[in-house]
């Protein structure tokens, strides 16, 4: 059951949509926000319309549409909890063992005091799996949003597998939240969630809102990408489809045990391994798991559901709702029978009084949950069950969909679109070094939000601060305001210039570091940017830990020359280099060189009338040696030859060794 915006009829799902019920307002179209169609792609699409290039992890499974957010994904908790309901009455008519929940509420509260929670903790005690997002307030701490939180559900964050088939460079996306106010470690995993492509709903809210992530399959087919944990979690939805499938009396312990106990590490683990959850998901892994059968129930020693939740006892309202049942067909047992030194053996269901401390000492792993009448005994009637629930709370799919404005960085407050992100690692004050830069500032400028947002994350997640522009103007204020440490551009930032605004950037300080950051992959394009003083080129789509990675090389070099390590003037020949100044001077005919210049001429004259193999200066002025950095150090030492009055044909001082790398000579 995919509990969101609706799903509307398609090829790749067939005439798998099986039933369809709403809960939400009055739909003028099947999914007119065009997130539940994705979500059901993700999980279930066969690739019809794509010839099986686009397909989703459980391509045989049967979706039941339970519509319970707007077309702007919003929903209330009341539409939340009775869509549940509705799945658990109708869920052996339609044989529903799944559910996916790719939205979420603040978490304002424990989950003991969670409605949605208990909700979610009912349906799980029926029998059926419950899947839910961690949301997208990363990379804070404890910023799982609810019913995410309850240590029953499955809660999935988001892997971003940088667009490669190997594990070795994927990380957790940056946005991906964890942790809990009550301490239960959450996500329980991790599945990729960053660029995810599946089924568009032309004209629906997405659709319009990201024209740019429409995808075109090889034979013409449109698809839609989009980032976010509500995206990894069909993808975790899918998985339990398949091992339901492959053994259909697993309950949703067991399946939960399979997913965790098999879960993968990969990449680069984040500062606290909690954030992880188990690790990155593993379907073939957890369909490996031996499980075996008893009179026709799954067993497996492999899991304790103790040890699971970590003995986290039901939320209030699953246990006020269940009392009766309970009452009705199960041995009071208890954890302790001496607690409080109370003599509580002594109690039956008619004496006990039931309340969070009877809660906290029932024995709730006692009950045989599979033998429980539930379409007769749970009462669902608000006023009863739900006596504390504030009915106008609401859910929504911008905590668990990375898409503009939604996007959380943090609890705290700042501005969203323009300005300084709040960062943690800099309450103590900004550093400025001598020069008055600002020694964690970021400048990040971009037109889309949605880029803004991931970048701003990276670089927080790093321990800078970002500051973030969308035109060049503000771009300018801020760096007249703060002087970062480096910078980051598009080049499209529509209607204006970004070349434009490397000028301008290179005109007020020849030491800031510039990494262009665009989806031009025009070699005009990056010769023009590198020549007119960027000292970096990476083109979109691009890899979370590769962006990283160059901005921190940048500002370790920034900081390295700002603190005057690269010692004296060196002289070579008629060349002096003037580490203070940043000049090259030739003749007594000074030239001001931009730091990455200044770092290149540095090296090759300290190594004069030597070859330099090209990866070694890539590794020694850029900090990395791949393809992009090789060119980026080719248009470096053309625009230095330039500046020493070389040119291609005739190299003077600095000469190329075909397939080897570069020598300065100190006079021609």
């Amino acid at each position: 059951a995919v509990l969101d915006s609706g799903v509307a009829p398609d090829a790749d799902l067939a005439n798998r949509i099986i039933a369809s019920v709403n809960f939400a307002d009055p739909r003028s179209a099947a999914d007119p926000g065009g997130h539940g169609t994705h979500v059901a792609g993700i999980v279930a699409g066969d690739g019809t319309r794509s010839d099986g290039e686009f397909v989703g992890v459980a391509p045989q499974a049967n979706i039941v549409d339970v519509r319970v957010l707007d077309s702007k994904g919003a929903g209330r908790l009341s539409s939340v909890i009775r869509g549940i309901e509705w799945v658990l009455a109708h869920r052996n008519t339609y044989g529903i063992r799944v559910i996916n929940m790719s939205f979420g509420a603040p978490a304002r509260t424990s989950y003991r005091a969670d409605p949605l929670a208990a909700a979610v903790e009912i349906a799980w005690k029926a029998g059926v799996v419950v899947v839910a997002a961690s949301g997208n307030n990363g990379p804070a701490r404890d910023s799982t949003v609810s019913p995410g939180i309850d240590p029953y559900a499955i809660t999935v964050g988001a892997s971003d597998d940088a667009g490669t088939v190997t594990l070795a460079d994927d990380s957790l996306a940056p946005f991906s939240a964890w942790g809990t106010a009550d301490g239960n470690a959450k996500p329980d995993l991790v599945a990729p969630g960053r660029r995810i492509v599946s089924i568009r709903v032309a004209g629906s809210l997405l659709d319009t809102l990201f024209p740019d992530r429409i995808v075109r399959a090889h034979n013409g087919a449109t698809y839609l990408r989009l980032s976010g944990t509500s995206m990894s979690t069909p993808v975790v939805s899918g998985a339990v489809a398949l091992l339901l499938q492959r053994n259909a009396n697993l309950t949703p312990d067991q399946v939960k045990g399979m997913l965790t106990r098999s879960a993968r590490s990969y990449g680069t683990p984040p500062p606290d391994p909690t954030a992880n959850g188990s690790g990155l998901l593993d379907v073939f892994g957890a369909s490996r798991v031996s499980v075996t059968t008893t009179s026709g129930v799954a067993t497996t020693s492999l899991v304790n559901t103790t040890t699971l939740r970590k003995q986290a006892r039901p939320a209030n309202a699953f246990a006020r709702t269940t009392f009766v049942l309970l009452a009705r067909s199960t041995p009071l047992r208890w954890i302790d029978a001496t607690l409080g030194g109370i003599s509580w053996d002594t109690f039956t269901w008619d004496s006990v009084v039931w309340d969070s401390i009877a809660w906290d000492n029932f024995d709730w792993e006692s009950v045989a949950w599979d033998s429980v009448a539930w379409d007769e005994s749970v009462a669902w009637d608000e006023s009863v069950a739900w006596d504390s629930v504030a009915w106008d709370e609401s859910v929504a799919w911008d905590e668990s969909v990375a898409w503009p404005s939604t996007l959380r960085l943090n609890a705290a407050p700042g501005p969203v679109h323009k300005g300084l992100y709040p960062c943690a690692s800099t309450r103590g004050g900004m550093g400025r070094d001598n020069g008055g830069r600002n020694r964690r500032a970021v400048l990040l400028v971009d037109d889309e939000q949605a880029v803004i947002d991931l970048l701003a994350a990276i670089v927080q997640q790093a321990g800078f601060a970002p500051l973030v522009a969308k035109n060049p103007k503000t771009a300018i204020e801020l760096y007249e305001k703060e002087h970062p440490l480096l910078a980051v551009i598009d080049l499209n930032l529509r209607p204006f210039d970004g070349f434009a605004l490397i000028i301008d950037l290179r005109r007020r300080s020849a030491q800031l570091p510039i990494i262009v950051l665009t989806g031009r992959d025009i070699e005009e394009d990056k010769v023009r940017a590198l020549e007119m003083g960027a000292d970096d080129y990476v083109v979109k789509p691009f890899g979370h830990r590769e962006i990283l990675a160059r901005i921190r090389a940048h500002a370790r070099r920034s900081d390295a020359g700002q603190a005057d390590e690269l010692g004296p003037a060196l002289e070579v020949g008629s060349l002096r280099l003037d580490p203070e100044e940043r000049t090259l001077e030739r003749d007594g005919v000074s030239t001001r060189l931009t730091g990455t210049e200044f770092r290149l001429m540095h090296f090759l004259m300290s190594q004069s009338g030597s070859v330099v193999p090209t990866a070694a200066i890539a590794r020694h002025v850029w900090g990395f040696d791949d393809a992009p950095a090789r060119e980026v150090v080719r248009v470096t030492v053309h625009r230095l030859r330039r500046k020493l009055g070389d040119d291609g044909a005739h190299q003077r001082f600095i000469h190329t060794v075909p397939g080897v790398g570069l020598r300065l000579r100190a006079d021609p």
